[in-house]
C-alpha cells in the first residue's frame, strides 16, 4: 500500500497514500496523546520516500541465529511426542543441534514449514486404512530423518544476495539491528 508513487499510478492509491500520511502526521497534535505506529514489510526499498520520513525507528530483523532457531524448533515440537526434555525422546540434544546447523539461512517461517512437513513423516507412513483409525498417541514420534526428508522439501526461502540487499538497505537508512 505505501509504495514509491509512480506516475501510472490509479488515483484511488495515490488518495490512499496522500490520506494514511496526513492522518499520520496530525495524530499527534495533542501533546497528551501516545501513539505508536508498526508497519512491516518484506521490500523496504520500494516505501515511498515520504512514509520513510514519517516511519523513523527502522529495524532490520535478521534470520534467526542458533539460538533463535533452537528456541523456534523447540517451540514447534511442543505438540509432538517429541519433547527435548523427554528422557526416551528420538529427537536428544545431538540430534537437536545437528537439525538447527542444518537450519542456517532458513527463516522463522520456513523453520514453521520445515517442522510441520517433519511432524508429517509418521503420518505418511500410515496406510490409508490405518489412518482412519489412529489415535495420535498411536503415532511413532518425529525423529532426525524425518526433518531430513523435510529438508529435501522445503528449501530456505531467502537467498545470500537477497539478504545482501536487506543489509545494504539497512545500512544505508540506518536501521537498528
Amino acid at each position: 500500500i505505501m509504495s514509491s508513487r509512480k506516475e501510472n499510478e490509479h488515483e484511488a492509491s495515490r488518495r490512499l497514500k496522500t490520506e494514511f500520511m496526513t492522518q499520520l502526521d496530525g495524530a499527534t497534535t495533542n501533546s497528551d496523546d501516545r501513539l505508536l505506529v508498526m508497519a512491516a514489510t518484506n521490500l523496504p526499498w520500494e516505501l515511498d520516500e515520504a512514509v520513510l520520513r514519517r516511519l523513523v525507528k527502522r529495524i532490520y530483523v535478521p534470520l534467526p541465529d542458533n539460538q533463535s532457531r533452537y528456541a523456534l524448533i523447540c517451540h514447534l515440537l511442543t505438540k509432538q511426542q517429541t519433547n527435548v526434555s523427554v528422557k526416551s525422546n528420538p529427537i536428544t540434544e545431538d540430534v537437536l543441534a545437528r537439525i538447527v546447523h542444518l537450519t542456517q539461512g532458513y527463516s522463522a517461517s520456513d523453520l514453521t514449514a520445515l517442522c510441520k512437513e517433519a511432524a508429517m513423516g509418521p503420518i505418511r507412513e500410515m496406510s490409508p486404512e490405518l489412518l482412519k483409525t489412529v489415535k495420535a498417541e498411536d503415532l511413532r514420534p518425529v525423529v532426525e530423518n524425518d526433518f531430513k526428508n523435510a529438508m529435501s522439501i522445503i528449501r530456505p526461502s531467502v537467498s545470500h544476495d537477497s539478504l545482501a540487499v536487506y543489509m545494504k538497505w539497512a545500512e544505508q537508512y540506518a536501521a537498528l539491528r
